[in-house]
């Protein structure tokens, strides 16, 4: 499997075969309707993905330009990210990956603002 990271304003000839999006945990009563497209916020409801650490959740679409399927995966609240975490909860998001069988894997990096965690750092990490 061929791994890449995806810059926030990705060129429209990048193009992978699943993108891993992190999601920071977000309580249920806000949800995700202003961080997420309405189609992919309401699956989220329905299936209980908030973005806890360890949860994984697997979209597809065909109107997507980037990549037709997006594994969303919980990386926990945000002012408790830390490597360690991110590295757990990419590996997991990375095992889901193996079982969808995909040749291109692109990894899109968190909001870090706050975090102390530098984009250099979550890339060698990743």
């Amino acid at each position: 499997m061929k791994f890449s990271a995806v810059p926030a304003n990705m060129s429209d000839n990048f193009r992978v075969d699943l993108i891993l999006a992190p999601v920071y945990k977000t309580p249920s009563e806000q949800g995700f309707a202003s961080l997420m497209p309405a189609a992919l916020s309401e699956q989220a409801r329905v299936e209980g993905f908030c973005g806890e650490k360890g949860q994984t959740m697997v979209n597809f679409s065909v109107q997507n330009r980037h990549a037709p399927r997006r594994l969303c995966f919980g990386i926990g609240e945000s002012g408790k990210l830390t490597l360690k975490s991110f590295q757990d909860a990419l590996s997991g998001a990375m095992a889901q990956a193996k079982k969808l069988k995909v040749a291109k894997v692109g990894l899109e990096l968190p909001q870090l603002d706050g975090t102390g965690i530098s984009a250099i750092e979550i890339g060698r990490a990743a």
